[in-house]
């Protein structure tokens, strides 16, 4: 059983860095998913790190600024700010600096054997 991963963010970030091209890695494990996103001005992230019945997200900010957007409410997170987004809620990651990281991660519920 492989529940844990190396993710190499610090690699990828620094790649993303020198060669300006925008990067996303997921790595998912038996209980967890980690997204790091490396993201140039008005790139959008919409698509969900986890299948339904995963515990909700959270998202922090490691470089830039991003909009987080849902249905009726847009918030703006700064680096070094989070925020953990309710399970299956909808919502779209952008990017509104000249470049961004994002980091991303869920749990597996725990009543949830898939």
């Amino acid at each position: 059983m492989n529940s844990c991963k190396l993710l190499n963010a610090a690699a990828v970030i620094a790649r993303a860095g020198t060669d300006g091209e925008s990067r996303l890695l997921i790595e998912t494990g038996n209980t967890l998913v980690a997204a790091i996103a490396v993201c140039a001005r008005d790139e959008r992230i919409a698509a969900p790190i986890t299948p339904a019945g995963w515990t909700e997200e959270v998202g922090a900010i490691v470089k830039g600024r991003f909009e987080l957007i849902f249905d009726d409410e847009t918030r703006t997170l700064d680096a070094g700010q989070a925020a953990a987004i309710d399970q299956d809620q909808p919502h779209v990651w952008r990017c509104v600096s000249d470049d961004g990281v994002l980091y991303r991660v869920a749990l597996k519920a725990l009543d949830n054997p898939q």
